[in-house]
């Protein structure tokens, strides 16, 4: 997170800078600097730790929570348009129609694979290898009391080829902020689809 932090300082100091630098110049141009110094460090720092895991109380039994994890759809959770709209640089087409599916759906026929699914208990999730990472998504269902499940998600990217670890680490630390958000959301609209009233 603190990577990811510094990178995205760095990527504003460096916007700031060149805007700047017709007005203000010298102070610009080492803000500009400044950024640059940044992400290289947010980007070149050795910890390849791609783990990320969120959780969520939810007060619902484990087989309504499941029915939500497989129910949801992309519409409902937020911000996920924008986000996918922002990461395909505005090329991303049919989301209207996408919205109303279940978001499983839309990961499955994107090129994601449901690797493993156990009614009451969760499911995997993997994508497509990139840049010689190998990813999985985790859903997982735990039962902590009568009624209140505990849904979690987690992501563990693993290194498929020698040195990809290391060439990983920009893309990863550049959408760090959007995969936590987008992983918050889901199991906020998650939470809200199992918990409403069941209808008469």
């Amino acid at each position: 997170m603190l990577l990811s932090f510094l990178t995205w300082c760095g990527y504003v100091g460096i916007v700031l800078g060149l805007l700047g630098a017709w007005k203000w110049r010298g102070k610009a141009l080492k803000l500009a600097g400044l950024g640059v110094v940044l992400v290289m460090i947010g980007w070149f720092w050795p910890n390849y730790d791609y783990s990320e895991l969120h959780s969520l109380e939810v007060k619902a039994p484990k087989e309504q929570v499941y029915a939500a994890v497989k129910e949801v759809t992309m519409g409902e959770v937020a911000l996920f348009r924008t986000l996918i709209t922002i990461r395909s640089f505005g090329r991303a087409r049919g989301l209207d129609t996408a919205a109303k599916l279940p978001l499983l759906d839309v990961m499955v026929r994107s090129g994601f694979k449901i690797t493993s699914d156990e009614p009451g208990k969760g499911l995997v999730v993997k994508a497509r290898p990139m840049l010689g990472m190998s990813t999985d998504a985790d859903m997982s269902i735990e039962e902590v009391s009568p009624g209140t499940c505990r849904v979690s998600t987690r992501t563990i990217v693993t290194e498929t080829s020698p040195g990809a670890a290391r060439r990983f680490a920009p893309y990863w630390r550049t959408i760090y902020p959007g995969s936590w958000v987008l992983r918050i959301t889901w199991l906020q609209a998650i939470k809200k689809r199992a918990e409403a009233p069941s209808p008469a």
